[in-house]
């Protein structure tokens, strides 16, 4: 049997085996989930508190507030990333005109925050009880996220995750707050006003319910039933079609064809640009002016309609489609700055955090399917365009969109875009 009849069986057997993890899962989750209301003594209670201290526990901010007023900058010992330059940072917080409270922390979605550094921002204010610009940093093995909340000060943080974006691949901690002191120091007319924001309605959105509701309880055994029946029915018809087609395909065809060729040709790259436009012209239509990411969303469809305004080439086209994509998954995430993109071949997609060197550009993410390709496999599935005289690896052409690494690096790539159009 080939591979492909081997993995078709495979799958088929664990569509096979759905009813009997249906039926597990079941009565663990009926007779083994807590009720969702009860205390467990734990720091998460499913949604953040609303009111201040805007978090489920206290100790570790109350901890932070303690450090944070013999020194202006407090570094977690659980916090990753190397310590490199906090001295130095310190050392300049110390001497800002403007008060200015940095804590470097660990961030997860079981803290008392619930993974969220703006709350915990918030619940930091309220507990130390000092006005001043507030930064919280959450540096991890390939990145650096930081908010930076002012309280008690006129000054526009709206987009406060883009305040620490750095041109480095891997920044850390420090360089990231000297950017982000840089961009505090440089703004004029930062004056005490007694402003005190509030979080983002978004962070108490409540969770999904953890139970189904009361009406539904009577109906779970043909649920069940139901389920297990339609399983069989579905995985024997499954086997025998799909052993087929991968017995077929296996004579014509030895490996799977990637969705998106790797060079998929200035017409299909034309025809999913269209594509892209149009979604997003829908889902900004969708969205409303009120919508937080909309001045992205607009910059983004700015600069992906000039750039088709100048004979776009094929990666001109490419980085257009991902700048279309990044966009309306800002809408859609309600996020600062979109997902990283697959760098291997960028119109996979979002990638996982995992990073892989690729030569003459550094440490990259890449997408799942790429990420497990051997070297020969990523270089062949590489993308690839025409650069007017033959069709060479996209990451090989100096261009904005490789340097950003298609939203990466430096400021949103819709910004880099307009400046490299020269519009300002």
């Amino acid at each position: 049997m080939s591979t492909r009849a081997r993995r078709a069986v495979i799958t088929t057997l664990a569509v096979l085996a759905l009813p009997v993890l249906i039926i597990g899962a079941s009565l663990v989750y009926l007779f083994g989930v807590p009720d969702p209301n009860a205390s467990d003594g734990g720091l998460r209670s499913g949604t953040p508190p609303t009111e201040p201290p805007y978090v489920a526990d206290t100790t570790r901010v109350e901890r932070v507030a303690d450090g944070l007023r013999d020194l202006p900058l407090y570094v977690d010992p659980l916090a990753e990333g190397p310590r490199t330059g906090l001295d130095a940072v310190a050392e300049r917080v110390a001497d800002s005109d403007i008060p200015v409270y940095v804590a470097v922390l660990h961030m997860g979605g079981e803290d008392e925050s619930d993974g969220e550094p703006e709350l915990f921002a918030h619940a930091l204010h309220h507990v130390l009880g000092e006005d001043g610009i507030y930064l919280v940093v959450h540096p991890s093995a390939y990145d650096v996220q930081m908010v930076a909340v002012p309280f008690g000060y006129a000054l526009d943080l709206t987009d406060q995750y883009e305040i620490s974006s750095p041109d480095l691949v891997e920044p850390t901690a420090a360089e990231a707050l000297m950017e982000a002191l840089d961009t505090i120091e440089d703004t004029p007319g930062i004056v005490p006003d007694g402003s005190s924001p509030e979080p983002d309605p978004f962070l108490f959105e409540e969770p999904v319910p953890a139970r189904l509701p009361e009406y539904l309880s009577n109906m779970l055994p043909a649920l069940l039933l139901g389920s297990v029946l339609c399983s069989l029915v579905f995985g024997v018809g499954l086997l025998v079609r799909m052993t087929a087609r991968a017995v077929s395909r296996a004579r014509s065809d030895g490996e799977k064809r990637p969705t998106v060729p790797a060079h998929p040709g200035r017409r299909r790259l034309e025809r999913i640009a269209d594509e892209e436009t149009a979604a997003l012209n829908a889902a900004v239509g969708q969205a409303g002016p009120d919508h937080p990411r909309m001045p992205q969303a607009m910059a983004a469809l700015d600069a992906a309609l000039l750039v088709r305004a100048e004979e776009p080439d094929e990666l001109d086209l490419v980085g257009v489609i991902v700048l279309l994509r990044g966009a309306r998954e800002q809408l859609d995430r309600r996020s600062v700055r979109p997902r990283p993109v697959c760098m291997n071949h960028p119109l996979h997609g979002s990638t996982t955090e995992k990073r892989r060197k690729i030569p003459g550009v550094g440490n990259v993410y890449l997408c799942a399917d790429c990420m497990n390709l051997t070297k020969a496999e990523r270089e062949r599935r590489a993308l690839r365009v025409s650069d007017g005289t033959s069709v060479v690896p996209h990451h090989t052409l100096d261009r904005v969109w490789v340097r950003a690494q298609y939203g990466v690096r430096g400021a949103p790539l819709a910004e880099q875009v307009l400046e490299e159009l020269g519009v300002h």
